[in-house]
């Protein structure tokens, strides 16, 4: 399941159209282990959220399922990324969430503390806290500073231009996306 939901997030960066099936794999395999396949279903949880698909929350893990691991902290992955999915319909919840999720210390792979803040910045856009989405994009941009995660720092940068226009942000972006290009396959 692992794999497939990373596949699936990988098709869903690039624009690929068989992400979603990708996806479906993902949880197909998860519902059949024992394990509950945490990472798994967060991936497709996400990737779910983001093509409107209103199953999103129910393919995430039981908040008691999921393991204290400093190296990835999948309770804030979990919690920002809930905290994302339910912002237009309970803003203050998500915005809950999203300050948990960052209150926590900062996971050891800083790829995934760049993920935690990408889901809270985008959720706490939905419910109307741009100036917290902001610091939020802020902590995660931090998070991947000389780490050559291009992609990441993209999306980094649009959550924040989301929160509040800023042409600097277009100027950053206009820097970055070049790069990325040259390095796509």
């Amino acid at each position: 399941p692992n794999a497939y939901g990373l596949l699936a997030e990988i098709l869903w960066t690039v624009g690929d159209p068989e992400a979603i099936d990708a996806a479906k794999q993902s949880l197909i395999f998860a519902d059949a282990e024992d394990a509950p396949c945490t990472a798994a279903r967060i991936q497709v949880a996400r990737i779910l959220h983001q093509i409107g698909d209103a199953t999103a929350e129910s393919v995430l893990p039981a908040p008691e399922a999921v393991p204290n691991d400093a190296i990835s902290d999948p309770p804030a992955q979990l919690a920002g990324l809930r905290a994302r999915i339910v912002a237009a319909n309970d803003p203050r919840g998500a915005q809950d969430l999203a300050s948990w999720a960052l209150a926590r210390p900062e996971p050891t792979l800083s790829l995934w503390g760049a993920r935690i803040a990408i889901d809270c910045a985008a959720a706490l856009t939905t419910a109307g806290q741009p100036d917290a989405a902001r610091n939020a994009a802020k902590r995660g941009l931090r998070m991947v500073q000389g780490t050559g995660a291009d992609v990441l720092r993209m999306e980094l940068m649009v959550v924040m231009y989301q929160a509040r226009e800023d042409v600097r942000i277009l100027d950053a972006l206009g820097k970055l996306l070049p790069r990325i290009v040259r390095n796509l396959p």
